[in-house]
Protein backbone atom coordinates (compact mmCIF):
# COMPACT_ATOMS: atom_id res chain seq x y z
CA UNK A 1 0.00 0.00 0.00
CA UNK A 2 2.83 2.10 0.77
CA UNK A 3 4.05 1.66 -2.15
CA UNK A 4 1.36 2.02 -4.29
CA UNK A 5 1.46 5.60 -2.80
CA UNK A 6 5.08 6.15 -3.50
CA UNK A 7 4.15 5.39 -7.17
CA UNK A 8 1.16 7.55 -7.66
CA UNK A 9 3.71 10.73 -5.93
CA UNK A 10 6.74 9.83 -8.53
CA UNK A 11 4.09 9.77 -11.28
CA UNK A 12 2.43 13.30 -10.70
CA UNK A 13 5.98 14.77 -10.15
CA UNK A 14 6.87 13.29 -13.55
CA UNK A 15 3.67 14.57 -14.86
CA UNK A 16 4.18 18.07 -13.42
CA UNK A 17 8.13 17.79 -14.98
CA UNK A 18 6.78 17.06 -18.10
CA UNK A 19 4.19 19.95 -18.26
CA UNK A 20 6.81 22.33 -17.61
CA UNK A 21 9.27 21.25 -20.37
CA UNK A 22 8.71 21.63 -23.83
CA UNK A 23 8.34 17.91 -24.94
CA UNK A 24 9.28 16.62 -28.43
CA UNK A 25 6.31 14.69 -30.81
CA UNK A 26 9.11 12.77 -32.29
CA UNK A 27 9.51 9.32 -31.65
CA UNK A 28 12.99 9.09 -30.45
CA UNK A 29 14.16 9.44 -26.67
CA UNK A 30 13.60 12.55 -24.99
CA UNK A 31 14.85 14.28 -21.54
CA UNK A 32 11.12 14.02 -21.25
CA UNK A 33 11.43 10.31 -21.02
CA UNK A 34 11.16 7.83 -17.83
CA UNK A 35 13.73 4.70 -18.01
CA UNK A 36 12.43 1.48 -16.52
CA UNK A 37 14.85 -1.71 -16.62
CA UNK A 38 13.21 -5.15 -15.00
CA UNK A 39 9.66 -5.78 -16.23
CA UNK A 40 9.15 -8.48 -13.66
CA UNK A 41 5.86 -9.30 -11.06
CA UNK A 42 6.27 -5.79 -9.44
CA UNK A 43 8.49 -3.74 -12.75
CA UNK A 44 5.86 -4.53 -15.35
CA UNK A 45 3.10 -3.18 -13.18
CA UNK A 46 4.51 -0.04 -12.12
CA UNK A 47 5.88 0.70 -15.31
CA UNK A 48 2.27 0.27 -16.75
CA UNK A 49 1.23 2.67 -13.89
CA UNK A 50 3.81 5.31 -14.74
CA UNK A 51 2.58 5.01 -18.17
CA UNK A 52 -1.00 5.69 -17.96
CA UNK A 53 0.31 9.50 -17.62
CA UNK A 54 3.77 9.79 -18.82
CA UNK A 55 6.49 8.79 -21.53
CA UNK A 56 8.21 5.71 -20.96
CA UNK A 57 10.94 3.42 -22.32
CA UNK A 58 11.82 -0.06 -21.27
CA UNK A 59 14.37 -2.76 -21.29
CA UNK A 60 14.19 -6.80 -19.90
CA UNK A 61 15.28 -9.38 -21.07
CA UNK A 62 11.60 -11.57 -20.94
CA UNK A 63 10.33 -10.84 -24.02
CA UNK A 64 6.88 -11.59 -23.20
CA UNK A 65 6.95 -9.30 -20.41
CA UNK A 66 8.18 -6.52 -23.09
CA UNK A 67 5.36 -7.32 -25.46
CA UNK A 68 2.82 -6.58 -22.82
CA UNK A 69 4.88 -3.41 -22.35
CA UNK A 70 4.81 -2.28 -25.99
CA UNK A 71 0.70 -3.10 -26.10
CA UNK A 72 0.49 -0.79 -23.56
CA UNK A 73 2.31 2.20 -25.17
CA UNK A 74 5.48 1.52 -23.77
CA UNK A 75 8.60 1.86 -26.02
CA UNK A 76 10.88 -1.00 -26.19
CA UNK A 77 14.47 -0.16 -25.45
CA UNK A 78 17.05 -2.41 -27.18
CA UNK A 79 19.67 -2.21 -24.45
CA UNK A 80 20.30 -0.77 -20.85
CA UNK A 81 22.92 1.54 -22.40
CA UNK A 82 20.40 2.81 -25.11
CA UNK A 83 17.88 3.62 -21.85
CA UNK A 84 21.37 5.40 -20.33
CA UNK A 85 22.30 7.22 -23.36
CA UNK A 86 18.56 8.24 -24.02
CA UNK A 87 18.96 11.53 -21.84
CA UNK A 88 16.06 9.61 -19.09
CA UNK A 89 14.71 12.34 -16.58
CA UNK A 90 14.51 9.44 -14.15
CA UNK A 91 15.63 5.86 -14.49
CA UNK A 92 13.92 2.98 -12.07
CA UNK A 93 15.00 -0.60 -11.96
CA UNK A 94 13.52 -3.77 -10.50
CA UNK A 95 15.59 -6.17 -10.53
CA UNK A 96 16.24 -9.69 -9.39
CA UNK A 97 19.32 -9.86 -7.73
CA UNK A 98 22.54 -8.15 -6.24
CA UNK A 99 24.82 -9.16 -9.02
CA UNK A 100 22.12 -8.04 -11.89
CA UNK A 101 21.92 -4.87 -10.22
CA UNK A 102 25.59 -4.10 -10.15
CA UNK A 103 25.75 -4.99 -13.80
CA UNK A 104 22.84 -2.91 -14.85
CA UNK A 105 23.97 0.28 -13.00
CA UNK A 106 27.46 -0.32 -13.93
CA UNK A 107 26.14 -0.51 -17.36
CA UNK A 108 24.31 2.73 -16.93
CA UNK A 109 27.18 4.45 -15.36
CA UNK A 110 29.40 3.11 -18.32
CA UNK A 111 26.81 4.55 -21.14
CA UNK A 112 26.91 7.63 -22.69
CA UNK A 113 24.53 9.51 -20.51
CA UNK A 114 23.98 12.99 -22.07
CA UNK A 115 21.70 14.44 -19.23
CA UNK A 116 23.62 14.56 -15.95
CA UNK A 117 20.27 15.39 -13.97
CA UNK A 118 18.96 11.80 -14.31
CA UNK A 119 17.51 10.52 -11.12
CA UNK A 120 18.18 7.37 -10.69
CA UNK A 121 16.14 4.94 -8.40
CA UNK A 122 16.40 1.38 -7.46
CA UNK A 123 13.37 -0.52 -6.45
CA UNK A 124 14.93 -4.18 -6.23
CA UNK A 125 14.03 -6.38 -3.27
CA UNK A 126 17.44 -7.80 -3.04
CA UNK A 127 20.05 -8.56 0.08
CA UNK A 128 23.35 -6.67 0.37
Amino acid sequence: MRLAFVMKRVARLCQREIDIRSFSSTNSLSANTIGFIGLGNMGLPMSLNLAKGNRVVAFDTNLKAMSIAEESGIQRASSIEEIGASECSIIFTMLPGCNVVNDVTRALLDSDTGNSYTIFVDCSTVRA
